[in-house]
């Protein structure tokens, strides 16, 4: 009798431990695979505190910044579509926790597509492009925006090849360069890549900017175009393509390794050139920049001369701040990805010109890294041992 009960007890007692560790792995999976990316998001808030403004200003437009998705083409390698399919699903997961913010403009800085440049059949590409919006979805009554960056349209390479590409992605994603006014700011949407290209070509004549022709249509002469246009707000400019700094530069606290390095290759640059920098930053003379492609995060200060007069016993200098936004999809040089907020209010006639009228802030999803090493594998570990 005493045998039977202890069989019946053990075997009570195995169920409900059998049953607890279900009840807690079902759990533990719902936050590893969803609840980390809005517990990681729960801190993220629009910066508009920074501004101090009295509550009966303007309400502030909020732009979200959203750099380097690279979404792969589909495959039918069954080791890439592996792991094509862990990222993908990684990237709807974080784009399910980020579209709650709820912002008023998105704007896409560059590489939306790993291998758009590379795509040589345009039903391809359609379908290409429709992963992306898929993987993408935006509400309606939100406005969405694109730059170019070299895994879209190509970099170093001008032929009838290359102008298809630039082509196929304005049919699909807009103009290469943009202006728009927001908060009566002026948000210039730089065609880098393309800039880079003029540049090559400037270059090799050993013309310098002041004295080259620019191409009709092209970058240079939408920067000078800005640029002389006197009758707008202050400047922000978006460029796929972080502008030149010098090596030793360090990107901030923020930055998970290293910094910025110059490198060139086939169909990519790590920063723009010496020249460019100074000929964008003396042209539009922009109040921050934000620009993509690194993949980590990297905030550093350019310093240009103000516009004071000769006589001027000391030249005055400007300091412009530039944000190289992190990669809101998975990559080898980052554990956590991420995005950027920000946050434009409307300048007031009455207010000085010294109130901020731009507020930024970063913000980072859950590591993919830690949910495996930090949850399921000691947890895996521990139930083998209750199990035992």
């Amino acid at each position: 009798m005493n045998t039977k009960r202890y069989t019946f007890a053990r075997a009570l007692g195995s169920d409900i431990l059998v049953n607890g560790l279900r009840l807690f792995w079902v759990t533990l999976v719902i936050w590893g695979e969803f609840g980390v990316f809005f517990y990681s998001l729960s801190s993220c808030r629009w910066p508009d505190k920074l501004f101090h403004r009295p509550k009966s200003s303007p309400r502030a437009s909020h732009i979200l910044l959203v750099a380097d998705p690279h979404v792969l083409p589909d495959t039918h390698s069954r080791a890439h579509t592996l792991v094509q399919r862990f990222r993908d699903i990684h990237l709807r997961k974080s784009w399910a926790a980020v579209r709650r913010l709820r912002p008023h403009t998105i704007f896409f800085l560059g590489d939306m597509l790993a291998s758009g440049g590379a795509i040589k059949d345009d039903d391809e590409y359609e379908t290409y492009v429709r992963k992306f919006k898929n993987t993408f979805p935006v509400d309606p009554d939100i406005e969405v925006r694109y730059l170019p960056g070299n895994s879209d349209v190509g970099l170093g390479e001008i032929n009838s090849f290359t102008k298809h590409v630039r082509e196929r992605y304005m049919d699909h994603f807009g103009a290469l360069n943009q202006r728009i006014s927001v908060a009566n700011s002026t948000l210039v949407l730089l065609d880098a890549p393309g800039l880079v290209n003029e540049d090559y070509l400037r270059a090799g004549s050993g013309v310098s900017f002041d004295h080259w022709t620019p191409l009709k249509d092209g970058p240079i002469e939408f920067v000078t175009a800005v640029a002389t246009d006197h009758e707008q707000g202050p400047i922000i400019l978006f460029s796929h393509i972080p502008l030149h700094r010098a090596e030793s530069r360090a990107c901030g606290p923020l930055r998970e390794r290293g910094t910025i390095r110059r490198g060139v290759g086939h169909g990519w640059q790590s920063s723009l050139g010496k020249q460019t920098s100074v000929f964008l930053l003396q042209s539009l003379k922009p109040v921050v920049i934000f620009s993509a492609d690194d993949r980590d995060y990297c905030d550093i200060t350019h310093v240009i001369a103000s516009n004071v007069s000769s006589a001027s016993s000391s030249a005055q200098r400007a300091e412009i701040h530039e944000i190289t936004v992190k990669s809101i999809s998975l990559a080898p040089q980052i554990t956590r990805p991420g995005f950027q907020l920000l946050s434009l209010l409307p300048m007031d006639p009455d207010t000085s010109t010294d109130v901020p009228t731009f507020a930024h802030t970063p913000c980072f999803l859950p590591s993919a890294h830690h949910t495996y090493t930090g949850l399921y594998i000691p947890f895996s570990f521990l139930t083998s041992i209750a199990l035992l």
